[in-house]
């Protein structure tokens, strides 16, 4: 068993406030609190997340401020990552780079 705690822990929207308008870091840590770990990278909020047990995996739904206008909404790009639960780490993209050109590519064609 574990635990994810989201906090927002600076305001990096700079509007004077710490909210659900700020990054957000996600942690994993066991049921009494240790071995604290966090798995979303910095400049990023966490938008959903699910637990796959079969392959024993936190699979993440993260918007990153990509347009860095210091604002997290929809113009921004969302990636899916993944840590493991028994081994919790920063979690890694599962759709890289090229794989979203080549989609990207696929999709200008049928336009």
């Amino acid at each position: 068993w574990f635990i994810l705690l989201g906090i927002n822990e600076e305001d990096t929207n700079g509007d004077g406030y710490i909210n659900y308008e700020d990054a957000e870091r996600v942690y994993i840590s066991n049921l009494s609190g240790n071995n604290t770990i966090q798995i979303t990278p910095d400049n990023s909020q966490l938008v959903d997340w699910y637990i796959d047990m079969a392959t024993n995996n936190i699979l993440m739904k993260i918007r990153f401020d990509s347009n860095r206008d210091k604002k997290f909404n929809y113009s921004d790009e969302i990636e899916i990552l993944k840590t493991s639960i028994s081994s919790p780490a920063q979690g890694k993209q599962i759709i890289t780079g090229e794989i979203k050109e080549t989609i990207k590519k696929i999709l200008e064609q049928i336009k």
